[in-house]
């Protein structure tokens, strides 16, 4: 039997950046196009978060995504 958990939409504001996040290098190139692909298509893969005590999320799996979703609102 495997375990299955549920989906929830989550406001942009409330997801921070794992510190776990195995790329340290913020590569704006890849952001920007990663952004342009996700406005063309939408979000295709989900984010995985985990929530914290302060009542926010961390993405655990989706660093980028992340990063490319906050420069949408900001654009």
């Amino acid at each position: 039997m495997s375990e299955f958990t549920s989906l929830q939409q989550i406001p942009l504001n409330k997801l921070t950046a794992s510190a776990l996040n195995v790329r340290k290098k913020d590569r704006r190139a890849d952001v920007d196009a990663l952004a342009a692909s996700i406005l063309a298509h939408g979000l295709l893969q989900n984010l995985n978060v985990v929530a914290t005590e302060e009542g926010k999320y961390e993405v655990v799996a989706g660093g980028r995504r992340l990063a490319a979703l906050k420069a949408l609102v900001k654009a």
